[in-house]
Formats: C-alpha cells, sequence, structure tokens
C-alpha cells in the first residue's frame, strides 16, 4: 500500500470521527428544532419520490423526467398561479435561447450541455442589465421581444430541433440520475413557500418590485446602501419577477439549482459511474444550507451556477485551446464576481489557475473579457459612492454615504481565520454568520480535505482547476471577512473537485470507492436531519399552500409579519413613503422606503441621534413618510430608541395589525402625552422600556449588552435627561448595571422630596438593584435625574447613568 494511501485512509478516518464528534459531543445536532410535521413531510417526500422512482423506472423509464416537470409545473401552479409559472420558464427559456444562438455552431455542446448554455444565456441578460438597469426602459414586452427574437434565430437556424437535450437512457441511468435531481425536488417545494427571509425581504424582493414598477433601478447608496452591490443574480429574479412576481422569482432560484444540480451530475458522470456521481450531487443538494439559500431569494446558486459553467469552458480551452472557449469562460467568471463578493473572491483564485493554463496572447483577450464583466457593478458603485466595495471597508474609502470610521460586520460573527476554522463551519456555523450549527452540512467537511490529499500527477486539470480555486478561494475569504455565506458559492466546486479525487482513489482501490459512497449516502441522511439548521422557518420544510391557506398565516404570522402589512399599504397607496421601524422587511413594496437600520444609513444615524418624540417627527415630515411599520406596543421586539414608541402614540394612527406588527399612518392632527391613556405598570419584572416610561433628554438604548436583562438597557452622561415611570403598587425596586463609571443619582416619587442613590461600584454587577422605593398602595410615578448642576457647567457628564428594568410590588 502506498504512502499516499496510507495518509487518505487516515484523513477519512479522521474525518468520519471528527463530523460523529461534532455532531454529538460538539451539539450540532442537538441545536435542530424539527416540527413533528417537518419530520412527516421530509419522510413522505422521500418514501413517495422512491416510490416514484421505482414504479416509474421499473416500467417506462424514458417518461420519468417529462412526469416529474409537469408534476412540477402543475403544482406550483396550483401554489402560485400560472403567471408564477411562465414567469421562471420565460426566463429560463430566454437564457437558452440567448446561450444557443451565441454557440450556433456547436450544435453538439448545445445539446450534451443545455444547463451551460442557458447558464450563459442568463449571463449575458444579467450583464446587460448591470449597464441598463439605470436607463427607464425595462418592460416585459421589451425583454419578450429580445427573447422571442433569440429562440426565433434557433428556429431559422434550424437549431430547435437539434439542439434538444438527451434524457438518460436506460432504467439504472434513470435511476440515478432522479437521485441526482432529488434535492431541486426538496428545495423547490421550500421555494414554493413565502419569501420571509432577511435578505430577500430586504434586499432582493423590493429590488425586483422596484424594477418592475418603475422600469429602472437608480443605483442609489444614500437610499439603500446595498444598491450598488454585485447585483447579477437580482438582475435574473427581476426578469422573472416582471412575468411572475415573487413566486416567479422564487421559482427561478429552485431552477437554477436544478440547472447546478443536472450540470454536476451530467460532468460527475464523465468521470465516475452514475451511482457516484449521483451520491455527490444529492450530498452536496440536500445540505441545509442549500435549503435555505433556495427556499429564499438569496443569489449564491447564479454564482455557483456562473462559476460552474465557466470552468467547463475552461475545460474546453484546455483541449482544444480556443480563443473563444477562454473568452466565454471568463465571462462567465466575471459574471459570477458581479454576483457576489464570495464569488469576486474565487475569481481571484481561478485567475491565478488561468494565468498558469492560458496561452499568454489569450490571456489578454479573456482577462479583457472577465475584467470589463467583473467590474461594471464596482466601477458602478465608485461613481456612484466613491467606495468601489460600498458599504464594505468603507474607514477605509470613506464615502459620506456610510460609517467612515467603523467596518462594516455582521454582529453574528464571532470568529477569525484559526487552525479550527474549518471545523467550526462545519459544526459551529453560527460563529461564522452561519443560519444555524450544521447548516454547511457534513459530507465535504470529510471529503475535502480527502480530495487534498489524493492530488498527485495524472488528476483531471479541471478538478485541480476546482480544487484549486475552491480551496484557495475559501480562504482568502475567510482571511478577509470569516463569513460562511461567502463560500456559498464554493460548494458545486468543491464537489466537483471531490469527484476527480474520487475518480482517482477508485482507480487506486475499490475498497476506498466503497468508503467513499457509502460517506456520500450517509452524508445525505444526515443533511435531511439537520434539515432545519438552515434556519427556523424550515423547521417545516414545505407549506401546503394549495390545501392550507391558515398554515401560510401562520407562517407570515411568526417569520414577516410585515409581510400582508406592507400589501396593505399597496393596496392604499402603492407609491406611498413609508418607514419600517425595528425591521427592515420591505418585501414587494415599490415605493420610497426608509429604514432604521444600517441599509438606510443616514436615516438610521439621525433615528439614533433623536432625543425626543419631536425629533423622530421633524425626520417623518422632512421625508414627507405617510405609513410606518412598527411593533406593536406589547411586542416583545427590541426599540432600538427610547423615544419612537411614544413618537408612534403621539404622532400616529394604527391602520391594520399582523402579528407582532402593526401599520401605522400620520395623524392629521398632533397629540399631546395628556391625550393618550398613561397605563401604569403592574406587579412583576418589566423591562426598561414599555408604555409605562417615558423618557426625557438625549438617552440612548444599547441592544447587544447579553447580561443585561432581556439583553437591552438605556443609558445616559447628560444631565438633562430623566426618566419617568408609572406603577401601580406599594414599592418599585430599580435594576441597574453598577460599575465603575456610574453616577449618583436621584429619585423622585410623586413629585416629594428626592431621594439620593448611587449606581458606582468598583466591581462591575449586571442587573443590580436599588433600594426599594415604598409608598401607600396606589398609583405613582418614580422619576430618575441628576442632581442639579452649578450655573455655567457642561451637561455632558463624566458618569453615566442607566436603566436596565424595575420590579413592582
Amino acid at each position: 500500500m502506498s504512502l499516499q494511501r496510507i495518509i487518505a485512509w487516515v484523513v477519512l478516518a479522521a474525518g468520519v470521527t471528527a463530523a460523529v464528534v461534532g455532531l454529538t459531543v460538539g451539539g450540532a445536532a442537538a441545536t435542530v428544532g424539527w416540527t413533528g410535521r417537518g419530520v412527516a413531510q421530509v419522510a413522505g417526500l422521500v418514501a413517495v419520490y422512491g416510490l416514484a422512482v421505482a414504479g416509474v423506472v421499473r416500467w417506462r423509464a424514458g417518461v420519468f423526467f417529462p412526469a416529474l416537470g409537469a408534476v412540477v409545473a402543475g403544482y406550483s401552479m396550483l401554489a402560485l398561479g400560472p403567471m408564477a409559472v411562465v414567469g421562471a420558464v420565460w426566463v429560463v427559456v430566454g437564457g437558452y435561447g440567448t446561450g444557443a444562438w451565441m454557440m450556433q455552431r456547436r450544435v453538439r455542446f448545445i445539446r450534451k450541455y443545455p444547463q451551460v448554455v442557458t447558464v450563459l444565456g442568463m449571463g449575458a441578460w444579467a450583464v446587460w442589465l448591470s449597464v441598463a438597469a439605470q436607463w427607464p426602459m425595462h418592460t416585459v414586452w421589451l425583454y419578450t421581444a429580445a427573447f422571442g427574437a433569440a429562440v426565433f434565430q434557433l428556429y431559422r437556424l434550424r437549431l430547435i430541433q437539434a439542439a434538444l437535450p438527451e434524457w438518460p437512457q436506460g432504467r439504472t441511468e434513470t435511476a440515478w440520475a432522479a437521485v441526482a435531481m432529488f434535492p431541486a425536488v426538496l428545495n423547490w417545494l421550500g421555494a414554493l413557500k413565502p419569501e420571509v427571509s432577511a435578505a430577500g425581504m430586504s434586499m432582493h424582493l423590493p429590488l425586483a418590485a422596484r424594477m418592475a414598477a418603475e422600469r429602472h433601478w437608480a443605483f442609489d447608496g444614500a437610499e439603500f446602501s446595498w444598491a450598488v452591490g454585485p447585483l447579477n443574480g437580482d438582475w435574473i429574479w427581476t426578469l422573472a419577477y416582471m412575468v411572475g412576481g415573487e413566486g416567479g422569482a422564487k421559482l427561478m432560484n429552485a431552477l437554477v439549482l436544478a440547472l447546478v444540480c443536472s450540470l454536476l451530475y451530467t460532468w460527475l458522470h464523465e468521470l465516475l459511474p452514475g451511482r457516484m456521481a449521483a451520491l455527490l450531487t444529492a450530498g452536496y443538494g440536500t445540505a441545509p444550507v442549500v435549503m435555505g439559500v433556495t427556499g429564499s431569494l438569496e443569489t449564491g446558486n447564479v454564482a455557483g451556477a456562473f462559476l460552474l459553467a465557466g470552468l467547463v469552458f475552461h475545460r474546453r480551452y484546455m483541449k482544444a485551446q480556443k480563443l473563444s472557449d477562454a473568452v466565454a469562460a471568463a465571462f462567465l467568471a466575471g459574471a459570477a464576481a458581479g454576483t457576489s463578493l464570495g464569488a469576486g473572491g474565487l475569481v481571484v483564485a481561478l485567475m491565478l489557475v488561468t494565468l498558469m493554463t492560458f496561452q499568454g496572447r489569450h490571456v489578454v483577450y479573456a482577462g479583457a473579457a472577465g475584467l470589463a464583466t467583473s467590474l461594471i457593478p464596482y466601477i458602478t458603485a465608485a461613481w456612484r459612492t466613491g467606495n468601489p466595495i460600498f458599504p464594505h471597508m468603507n474607514h477605509y474609502f470613506r464615502s459620506p454615504l456610510f460609517d467612515m470610521v467603523q467596518p462594516l460586520r455582521d454582529s453574528r460573527m464571532s470568529e477569525g481565520l484559526n487552525w479550527r476554522t474549518w471545523y467550526d463551519l462545519a459544526f459551529h456555523g453560527t460563529k461564522f454568520g452561519a443560519p444555524g450549527d450544521g447548516a454547511m452540512g457534513v459530507m465535504l467537511f470529510v471529503l475535502v480535505p480527502l480530495s487534498v490529499v489524493t492530488v498527485r500527477g495524472g488528476w483531471p486539470k479541471v478538478g485541480l482547476a476546482a480544487l484549486w480555486t475552491s480551496v484557495v478561494g475559501a480562504v482568502i475569504l475567510l482571511w478577509a471577512s470569516p463569513e460562511a455565506g461567502l463560500l456559498y458559492p464554493a460548494l458545486p466546486l468543491m464537489t466537483l473537485a471531490v469527484g476527480a479525487a474520487a475518480a482517482m482513489l477508485r482507480a487506486d482501490s475499490r475498497r476506498m470507492d466503497f468508503a467513499v459512497a457509502g460517506w456520500c449516502g450517509l452524508s445525505i441522511m444526515v443533511h435531511l436531519a439537520m434539515l432545519p439548521a438552515a434556519g427556523a422557518e424550515h423547521a417545516t420544510p414545505f407549506l401546503g399552500r394549495v390545501f392550507d391557506g391558515g398554515g401560510v398565516e401562520r407562517y407570515l404570522a411568526r417569520f414577516a409579519p410585515e409581510k400582508p402589512l406592507v400589501e396593505k399599504m399597496k393596496r392604499l397607496k402603492p407609491d406611498a413613503r413609508a418607514a419600517w421601524m425595528e425591521t427592515n422587511a420591505i418585501g414587494a413594496f415599490a415605493g420610497r422606503a426608509w429604514t432604521n437600520t444600517p441599509d438606510s444609513y443616514g436615516f438610521w444615524r439621525a433615528m439614533q441621534n433623536s432625543t425626543a418624540a419631536e425629533g423622530h417627527l421633524f425626520l417623518a415630515e422632512e421625508n414627507r413618510i405617510e405609513y410606518f411599520i412598527a411593533p406593536v406596543a406589547e411586542s416583545q421586539r427590541a426599540m432600538s430608541n427610547v423615544f419612537t414608541r411614544e413618537f408612534l402614540d403621539l404622532y400616529t394612527d394604527p391602520v391594520e395589525r399582523f402579528g407582532e406588527f402593526e401599520l401605522r399612518k400620520m395623524a392629521p392632527v398632533r397629540r399631546s402625552l395628556a391625550e393618550i391613556p398613561q397605563p401604569y405598570a403592574g406587579a412583576g419584572v418589566h423591562d426598561e422600556l414599555n408604555s409605562f416610561v417615558r423618557y426625557e433628554g438625549p438617552w440612548s438604548r444599547g441592544m447587544g449588552f447579553d447580561k443585561a436583562h432581556k439583553g437591552t438597557l438605556a443609558f445616559t452622561n447628560d444631565a438633562r435627561a430623566r426618566v419617568h415611570i408609572r406603577f401601580e403598587g406599594r414599592a418599585i425596586t430599580l435594576i441597574h448595571t453598577a460599575a465603575l463609571n456610574r453616577c449618583r443619582l436621584m429619585a423622585v416619587l410623586d413629585g416629594a422630596e428626592s431621594v439620593a442613590f448611587s449606581q458606582n461600584s468598583e466591581q462591575t454587577q449586571w442587573q443590580a438593584r436599588t433600594r426599594r422605593f415604598e409608598a401607600p398602595p396606589g398609583y405613582h410615578t418614580l422619576t430618575v435625574q441628576f442632581p442639579a448642576l452649578a450655573h455655567g457647567v457642561p451637561s455632558a457628564l463624566g458618569c453615566f447613568a442607566d436603566l436596565d428594568g424595575f420590579v413592582v410590588e
């Protein structure tokens, strides 16, 4: 036995052992929050799909995929409406027609790789939109004519029949192809659910809705901090949205994943038997993170499709050395870089591969095509904002449209690149911004290191390119920004590299071949068991939209209560000017929108600096805001500004409520505090911000204090600040943070003589409690303030006061 084979067995055994430890001792499996209905759904889908494959393949193998397509289209029409299906198919046909027309002289290639042809065509339209989206010309009729012209060219050149895709032949081949496409079916059902993801509701859906309504995109970084980023995936969603609305865009995402799975299986099957190609493809597609991306409007599938299709042309170039293949590979790599920053990092690694494999003259031409394609969104960002990767690294590029001091960072991430990163990505993914521990799956966790140690002479060159691009690109990305989501476009490339390694291992050892196949099969089962790691909304992977409308309503009430309120506002006034408070779930709203989050940076900072309800009112009137979507008064969602609730109560009227959010409209007449009910807190423990508390002066609220009561507290160092607490009872005790930088304060109960107390302490004490302030049973108001300052002394103090809550007896 060779040394390399021994090392491979050791790496495989160590990887499997680490995976078992990560799932059990590491606790990844324990965090999965299944619902009983979700378990039944996945088990039922596996059983029904398996029986369908066995039955149809046994009797009529040739009709399996046409029948599957008919079922998918029919149920999608029932669930989302006919136009949603038309919208998604419209884009696929337009992309295929465009790509086939571009490659009209390569009929054999078109017939063998219809997925690549479709992705190439969609890439062409995405790049076109990245340039032309700023002009008000984008309508359904324009693209119907353009797509129709491409398909007509195929007909005129007699390429329609010649370019029909080849179906798998025989029972065995059909069965394994069906296994490979199972993830596409699984994720298609997830895509039928309403959009509720944070990125989808705040970015991807609003962009598509605005483009469809206004026929252009303004690239206004002052309105949305993401407005000038790499948006090629969003342009594809936009094309589907124009015809099919949200349902069309979500089906388009599922179709892109189907293209990726189909291409992966086709390519892997050239290296491996159908069994191993199917297991690898299914292992990739069933990873929970794939459900998280495909079940929403995130664009990772588009970036992965561009990269994978680009590698097909890269392989063709290495065989035939044709300039057209080099240009096509570079074009698709550039399209991927224009889809996400993560794909851009992978393209950097791919460029190094290109420099080592392409001829000098071809490097120049292909490099020009790739740069021209990839730099479009970054040039646009630099022109519009002054920062080519706005809003990232703005402390360096210093655009006035975003924070120029603190770099943008995902608050969920707590880890940097270190020796444990690969393990933590797989089993402690929340440290890197993944939706849940275990979301990245276990198949690649074991098999990518195995692939690295099996590299030697004779490896397929495209396998080396895929391995180099994905692994080196992942290291670059994690070094620059340790965020799990950036790695998603690398997963198909890693799977392809694993396939190349499996082909080499198969030639060396049948036992290793069976071991790798066994791990792939086991990984598929683990992935299905870990599916809710994709996010809490996937604990029930499918919704019976056709049969259970109440289930959809409950789903929205839990995960996107803002959505029905947006639809209500659109019916009242489609072009309204609206603000979202404590949320950025804009959804399919095409009017002017603000959120008090960094997505609307100027408005967010102004809200943070507001020191009274009147300050909020000034912002609303200055921006002519008519509607607000905000948490209801009794919601558990924390308000980031202590004056927001008072502003909503004083100056807006409720319109409609759904879940824990409500739609409110600016009141025609201004009210005063005396005109609205003033509730009093009853017995129990209360947080520092609610309808029983009123703040005066420049108070701030901290939202990320894990040791504070409910994770929040209000604080100030301004002597003009005070807080009034209304309660019903016989005593009240304040909860605060005792620390060395805290002040001496005064408490006044019902206007009586003030009582001094101090929050100062040499040792920090979270949720410390003051003395009890007693009173006769009844209704009372406790006012907390700083001692009076001498005349001429600045109001800013060298110490702080905070309120973390209070206890009423």
